[in-house]
């Protein structure tokens, strides 16, 4: 079943315009969907699947693939870190204080880390010009995704505080799935209420962890427009093309 689903369409930018609709997809994994939920995938025209998760996650739970949809793998961590620590090493951690610093430096990293920024420049690469809607994803869809949507967000001149709304709709869209995973989690170990306490913070947002981001973007690269330049080797026209394909026309 598809998890924290939905279509970045319709959000308005600084200058009036709107993200078209069908074109930029977020999720969670594909695993195990049902028909209703490739339904849902080919109503909005899905023609590419982009996976920032790892060979790891991908063999334990492989996506389903859908007729006429282009499959993209991008380990975003390929050969360095992995791109999250399994929920039992989080039971580990004797202060649920601690969850929040991995997370804070695991989205330092997602802007910082060479593996991580070439897959987000083969991201972007994808982006350009696809035929239809893309979808991308990681496991819950929270952290790898999240980062992903901000920079596409940002780089369409959606306010920021949109851009912070999107991002903790996941914790809403997640909590069934979550609530499930705890419950499994707690019948297969004795958890002291720390434990629950950073258990339930890896399944999570928070809006401190997309500020780290933020000042990690801003000011290694001095902004968006800077870092797709630099990371992804883009000129000017290559950002106004961009906005052009995802972007209603400006209205006088």
């Amino acid at each position: 079943m598809i998890t924290n689903f939905r279509d970045l369409g319709n959000l308005k930018n600084r200058q009036g315009q709107f993200i078209k609709n069908n074109r930029l997809l977020r999720s969670g994994e594909l695993y195990q969907l049902t028909a209703d939920d490739v339904s849902l995938l080919n109503d909005h025209h899905l023609v590419k699947v982009i996976d920032f998760r790892n060979d790891t996650e991908i063999a334990k739970h492989p996506d389903v693939m859908i007729t006429d949809t282009d499959y993209v793998h991008i380990n975003l961590f390929k050969g360095t870190q992995e791109s999250n620590a399994s929920l039992s090493d989080f039971m580990k951690l004797k202060n649920p204080d601690d969850v929040d610093t991995y997370m804070e430096g695991l989205y330092q990293q997602l802007i910082l880390d060479e593996n991580a920024q070439q897959g987000y420049k083969e991201f972007f690469n994808q982006l350009m010009f696809a035929d239809g809607s893309s979808i991308f994803h990681c496991f819950a869809g929270k952290d790898r995704t999240g980062v992903a949507a901000m920079l596409v967000l940002e780089l369409l001149d959606v306010p920021r505080n949109v851009i912070f709304d999107d991002y903790l709709k996941t914790n809403a869209s997640r909590k069934k799935a979550n609530d499930a995973m705890l419950q499994v989690i707690s019948t297969q170990y004795t958890l002291s209420d720390d434990q629950k306490k950073a258990v339930l913070t890896a399944l999570e947002v928070q809006k401190k962890y997309l500020e780290t981001a933020y000042h990690t973007l801003d000011t290694k690269f001095g902004g968006i427009e800077n870092y797709i330049k630099q990371v992804c080797d883009w000129k000017e026209s290559d950002i106004d093309t961009f906005r052009m394909y995802y972007l209603t026309p400006k209205t006088n």
